[in-house]
């Protein structure tokens, strides 16, 4: 048994032909998709913007305009974010005339007391036209909270006056003396002109606000899931090496397998020491192929090593047990690589079209999905990569054993029970 699982493998070795699939098509498909979604992550980033500003007079008036766009600014000291990139203009005619030039992406200029946007052609790109939507949610923001404050200074302009203000207007009560409405709209004004900062960022403390909540252990990534079924399909492609070499002691097939018929071993030692062989150069082309992916290419796999490389050697199990019982069927080899195909278009590999499809099987007929040794195979490091339980990945294993052991043990009773007329 030991000798044919070692004369097995080294027949697998010295065969380049059937290494291919489980090796060089993960190796070659994944440099294709490393040039194919290099930019795909930095399309979705916002990038600064150049923005002009007309700096005029309306503009100075305009209450708190310049402190909010300066917060955004990157050459500010004070900045907190990076959204803009500011260039001030004297005049608009300037601002219009960087703008055609391409300079700046658009400018802001205030007109009839409120801040409004003016952008090119250019800007209306779906390049450009991203980056800008955080100029108008900056500016939607400003023309927010400014009402807010104008419509408290008209029901209850003590609301604006600092802690400072407020113990003035409490001392001049408790003293007896009631301020008049003259002089409660001096101390706002003199608040809110040696305070716009803190006043505007009181208003957007208080205002509803959008937190980021990390609901994964490691951030999601667009391209994974083809990396992922990549890898699924690469080890469908290697039960072909198993069905090669169970073929090659079937009686039928060739006059080596009738002599391996007629040989001393038992049919089922035979079966389990080349399907063992079979396995083993398959997991080792698959593990080749992950560190590739990892390492050059540089896909995330997470921080559990062990796991992935079990996972990875359970699926080609899967697969290595499933092309040992279609060889017992004396079927053509040509159907291994079209029941891969096909298990990995309900995996996603093929585009967005095929995932949609995946998901509402999925959804649907979750059994059915799960029949997807493929899609259980992605599902593997998906579940290592973004679930802090083990539990997912566990389950999936648990399936991946059952259909090796189902597929090993069919391929092993069809293996015993052959008869042949004569040889």
């Amino acid at each position: 048994m030991w000798d044919n699982f070692k004369y097995t493998l080294l027949s697998i070795v010295r065969n380049p032909a059937l290494l291919f699939w489980p090796l060089g098509f993960p190796i070659i498909l994944s440099t294709l998709f490393s040039f194919m979604f290099a930019n795909l992550d930095e399309s979705f980033q916002l990038q600064p913007v150049a923005l002009g500003v007309v700096q005029d007079e309306t503009y100075e008036s305009a209450f708190g305009l310049d402190d909010t766009l300066r917060s955004f600014d990157g050459s500010a000291a004070d900045s907190e974010q990076h959204f803009f990139d500011l260039t001030y203009y004297a005049a608009e005619d300037e601002a219009e005339t960087a703008t055609a030039e391409g300079a700046i992406d658009g400018y802001v200029i205030v007109a009839d007391g409120a801040p409004v946007l003016r952008i090119s052609a250019a800007g209306l790109s779906n390049e450009r036209r991203l980056n800008l939507t955080t100029v108008t949610m900056v500016l939607d923001g400003y023309v927010r909270v400014l009402n807010e404050i104008e419509t408290v200074m008209e029901e209850d302009p003590t609301l604006l006056l600092d802690d400072s203000a407020q113990a003035m207007v409490a001392e001049l009560v408790n003293q007896g003396s009631q301020p008049t409405d003259e002089d409660i709209e001096a101390l706002v004004q003199y608040v809110t002109a040696q305070g716009t900062p803190d006043v505007i960022a009181g208003f957007q403390t208080d205002a509803v606000r959008t937190e980021k909540l990390k609901l994964t252990k490691t951030d999601p990534d667009s391209s994974a899931r083809y990396y992922y079924a990549l890898l699924g399909m690469a080890a469908g492609m290697g039960m072909h090496i198993a069905y090669e070499v169970v073929s090659a002691f079937m009686a039928q097939k060739s006059p080596l397998g009738a002599r391996r018929t007629l040989a001393g071993m038992s049919r089922w030692r035979m079966l389990v020491s080349s399907l063992a062989a079979s396995w083993l150069a398959a997991f080792s082309c698959l593990a080749i192929g992950m560190a590739y992916m990892h390492f050059v290419v540089d896909v995330d796999f997470g921080d559990r090593a062990v796991p992935c490389l079990f996972a990875l050697g359970l699926s080609s199990l899967a697969f290595c047990a499933l092309g040992s019982l279609i060889a017992t069927f004396n079927l053509s080899g040509n159907l291994c690589v079209a029941i891969t195909t096909v298990l990995a278009f309900f995996a996603g590999l093929y585009g967005q079209a095929s995932q949609r499809i995946a998901d509402l099987i999925a959804i649907v007929y979750p059994g059915l999905a799960a029949l997807n040794p493929v899609r259980q195979t992605a599902q593997l490091f998906y579940s290592l990569l973004y679930y802090d339980s083990l539990d997912p990945y566990l389950h999936i294993c648990a399936v991946l054993t059952v259909m090796a052991a189902a597929f090993a043990t069919v391929a092993v009773l069809r293996m015993r029970r052959q008869r042949y007329a004569y040889l």
